[in-house]
């Protein structure tokens, strides 16, 4: 937490440091905030390509393979608890999702399967 300084310690903060005070000696950031609002989106996205350019390090999100896809929705419609038959006639159209979606991931076998029991909820 931070606490105000005493009077004429090297932390304190000064009126023209931060501009404006808040009636207890503290600065209000206002030019910091808006210094940080003015860096574009573009300058986050290189300073992360850049750390991991630095240290080396890539963390990468592999697409799951056919089986892989319809097996994390077979455990998402058992878990909001569409009938094992319904299950299985469900393969189809999970794959039709994921084509349309250009992805097989756990997000769109989430979507697909909350989608899906749904709209069946009366039939299955």
């Amino acid at each position: 937490m931070f606490q105000p300084a005493r009077e004429g310690h090297h932390y304190q903060r000064r009126k023209r440091d931060y501009g404006q005070h808040d009636g207890r000696g503290r600065g209000l950031e206002r030019p910091l905030i808006a210094a940080h609002a003015e860096r574009g989106a573009g300058e986050g996205v290189e300073e992360k390509i850049s750390l991991s350019e630095r240290f080396g390090l890539w963390v990468s999100f592999y697409p799951f393979t056919q089986a892989e896809y319809l097996t994390i929705v077979a455990q998402w419609l058992s878990w909001f608890g569409v009938a094992p038959a319904a299950i299985a006639a469900a393969r189809p159209d999970a794959l039709v999702w994921a084509l349309e979606r250009a992805s097989r991931s756990g997000r769109v076998a989430y979507q697909f399967a909350r989608d899906y029991a749904g709209t069946h909820a009366g039939s299955v």
